[in-house]
């Protein structure tokens, strides 16, 4: 049996991603797309913001530059003091946190 879920206020912000792995490429056109012409992303009831997570593993058509995007989004990541010598997808996760900020924000 299925539990209901908890009603939520509705979502009044939105990143739509594309690119998190650059040899994933649907996401990636899309992305690219609504970057090109974001007014087909918007809606009424909600802003929509399109990202292109990681571009030079796009440029590069691979899965990742340094490391997985997805597994550089950790608290130990995101607070640690910034280092010339910091894998590539770390420095994105940096940057997509201050651009979306946290999950679940605002």
């Amino acid at each position: 049996m299925c539990s209901r879920p908890e009603p939520r206020e509705p979502l009044r912000h939105v990143a739509v991603i594309g690119g998190t792995h650059g040899n994933e490429m649907s996401g990636v056109y899309l992305a690219q797309y609504w970057l090109q012409a974001p007014g087909e992303l918007q809606r009424p009831s909600f802003s929509a913001v399109p990202v292109l997570a990681n571009p030079a593993a796009t440029v590069a058509c691979r899965h990742y530059v340094d490391c997985d995007l997805n597994r550089a989004f950790t608290s130990a990541f995101l607070t640690a003091r910034v280092h010339p010598d910091d894998p590539y997808e770390v420095t994105q996760a940096r940057e997509l946190n201050q651009l979306l900020g946290p999950k679940a924000s605002g």
